[in-house]
């Protein structure tokens, strides 16, 4: 990650050297001999506690008859959740919580007396379920008027978590798994996770209509509006399955102090609740997001809460969220998209919403009209939506980035200039974004990876999110700080990052299986270790890390042209210099300025480096100076201009 932030004036330039920490030794974490006792975290605790096997509750997908949801889409501990259940047979209700339980993967929170009741059929069969309300000038199907069937009030002592819902068919041909969050709104834990779960909805197709596909009523046949209250198939990639649960599992064997949130109370609550934590967590399939959150994120950052984006296609349909239309008119349960990008190109396809608010892409700058901020995605993740799904490719890590922080305690620091180290395929996938230049790349971000991959399936974005063709994608790994807070942002940007960390099975059978990796796991260790965060019940074969503590400014000098030299105006020039680090860290990014520090632009090289920069008619002489940001959670960065 880069680090500290110095300024040197000197002539016609602005210069950035963004630089990496090397590795430094290894810090010691005590285990806990009790995993209940004070030194340890509630997650420990709780998953020190005899798991259930996975063959007793691991349902990848939903079949059969049996269709519901639970009305609430996260409780707290005390609270009652309640059940809609639809089914032709007798059927059973178990709740369990994941994690990682000794690799069983979650344990069985509903009591043995609820595990056993059998509730009674409630249509007979061959029959269907009860008719769900719908809005035709949206494609809205609600199925909120269905009658509470079965009730579960959370323990008192319920540790904060993702939580999982079995209705079984009695008679054992069928079951509908059903996602929710246990949150904890007093918590100040380290990590606080939020889960994907307005993806979940998008794209589920329950009555026929999701956000890509059914009965319109947009021209594609899409709904603009779908709803929370509906059965669910969480199974294949965009279930929590695809990629959630593995983060969720390896986060909660390594005994990372963690707590959960939605999508929706990350919209709704999490302006406050964000502040209680050191580090907010994105993963998976995060795609759809509500500029509430963007903002709650954003400003999150500003004030110094470090943010992990451990995902790919991340923050890319903007939302709104609107109450249910099933007569309660419950806040929250309806999520709202009109794709308003698809308006443009090759021809209209679809409406604008008709609240005014923009639900388009958040890299669209359509979005910006009528006052509205541009904020593309990399603006908060350092990544922009660039290879659709479905992709299963491979991260790579050339060994020029070998002695970048993020790679300590890894066989890739030890790789020479010349190699590249390849992760699992399927690490890269199955949506991925790229490093884009653009006005609103966040100033000193540097890259930890590069994979550049010919897309020859007709998967590569060619707009702002409708046209997908051929040609070359370079996805990168990324870090950079908040100018203001000195907040530190990763962005991993793809969806399967969590493959490497843990054995965990997905919810698509198709899926590659893919080994967790020791080097992703460190290199996630050592992410949080700079974000001051460390594991309570380490894995034995990871390092423990700690954050850096070099806080010596490099060395960054300008050799040519001279210092207040004149040069031609429409004649290139090229601007060279040299940029060293004597504090125990390397070079990763410098970047030159030529408009006083209003925009900034990569050189060639690092140590020493260049850049080419034709001066145009009556441009004002401006001093020349270089930066560099920082890496180092113990320095801030002083003010760059």
């Amino acid at each position: 990650m880069n680090r500290r932030t110095r300024l040197l004036r000197h002539g016609l330039f602005t210069v950035v050297a963004a630089l990496m920490a090397t590795v430094l030794p290894p810090a010691a974490v005590a285990g806990a001999a009790d995993p209940c006792g004070p030194t340890t975290n509630a997650v420990v605790c709780e998953n020190s506690k005899p798991g259930t096997p996975m063959e007793e509750w691991f349902a990848p997908s939903a079949y059969g008859d049996i269709k519901g949801f639970p009305a609430q889409t996260s409780v707290q501990a005390g609270d009652t959740v309640q059940f809609k259940i639809q089914s032709p047979t007798p059927y059973r209700v178990s709740v369990y919580r994941l994690g990682h339980y000794g690799g069983t993967g979650a344990r069985l929170l509903s009591t043995a007396a609820q595990a056993a009741q059998t509730y009674p059929a409630n249509f007979a069969p061959g029959a269907s379920p009860a008719a769900c309300t719908t809005k035709a000038s949206t494609g809205l199907v609600d199925c909120g008027n269905w009658p509470v069937t079965a009730t579960w009030t959370v323990p008192a002592d319920a540790v904060s978590g993702l939580y999982v819902v079995n209705f079984d068919q009695a008679d054992g041909n069928g079951v509908m798994p059903y996602p929710f969050v246990v949150r904890n709104d007093s918590s100040h834990s380290d990590i606080v996770v939020q889960t994907s779960d307005q993806t979940w909805q998008a794209y589920n197709n329950y009555g026929g209509q999701d956000l890509y596909d059914g009965g319109g009523p947009a021209p594609d046949g899409r709904a603009y509006e779908v709803s929370y209250n509906r059965p669910m198939d969480i199974g294949g990639d965009n279930g929590i399955y695809g990629s959630e649960f593995q983060m969720v599992s390896w986060l909660e064997r390594n005994g990372y102090d963690v707590s959960y949130m939605s999508g929706i109370d990350m919209s709704v609550r999490g302006g406050t609740l964000l502040r209680n934590h050191k580090v907010f967590l994105s993963s998976g399939h995060d795609e759809y997001w509500t500029q509430d959150q963007f903002t709650n994120a954003l400003n999150a950052r500003r004030v110094g809460v470090h943010q992990t984006y451990f995902s790919g296609n991340e923050i890319f349909w903007k939302t709104r969220l609107a109450p249910s239309i099933d007569g309660a008119s419950t806040p929250n349960r309806t999520l709202v998209s009109y794709k308003e990008t698809k308006l443009s190109f090759p021809q209209p396809n679809g409406i604008p919403d008709p609240s005014g608010i923009w639900t388009g892409t958040f890299m669209d700058p359509a979005g910006a009209t009528g006052g509205r901020p541009f904020q593309p995605q990399n603006q908060l993740t350092g990544s922009m939506f660039s290879v659709n799904g479905y992709r299963s490719d491979a991260i790579t890590v050339p060994g020029t980035f070998a002695k970048q922080r993020l790679w300590r305690n890894t066989s890739v620091a030890n790789l020479t200039p010349s190699q590249t180290a390849t992760f699992p395929t399927g690490t890269l996938g199955y949506e991925w974004d790229s490093d884009v230049e653009n006005a609103s790349r966040p100033a000193g971000q540097i890259q930890m990876s590069s994979t550049t991959v010919d897309i020859d399936d007709g998967k590569l974005l060619k707009d702002y999110g409708n046209t997908y063709g051929n040609g070359t994608a370079t996805h990168s790994l990324v870090a950079f700080r908040d100018q203001t807070s000195n907040a530190l942002v990763f962005g991993a940007g793809t969806v399967q990052w969590s493959w490497g960390l843990t054995n965990m099975p997905t919810g698509n059978p198709d899926d590659a299986v893919v080994t967790a990796d020791k080097r992703m796991q460190q290199a996630t260790v050592n992410v949080f270790a700079d974000m001051g965060v460390q594991p309570k019940s380490l894995q034995t074969d990871l390092v423990a890390s700690t954050a850096s503590t070099d806080t010596v400014g490099p060395a960054v000098t300008v050799t040519s042209p001279a210092a207040n030299a004149t040069v031609p105006a429409l004649r290139p020039v090229t601007v060279t210099g040299t940029a060293a680090d004597t504090g125990g860290g390397v070079v990763a990014r410098v970047e030159v300025s030529t408009d006083g520090g209003t925009t900034w632009k990569a050189t060639t090289g690092l140590g020493s480096w260049s850049y080419q920069w034709t001066r145009p008619p009556r441009a004002r002489c401006r001093s020349r100076c270089a930066r560099w940001t920082t890496a180092s959670t113990s320095a801030r960065p002083p003010p760059l201009r």
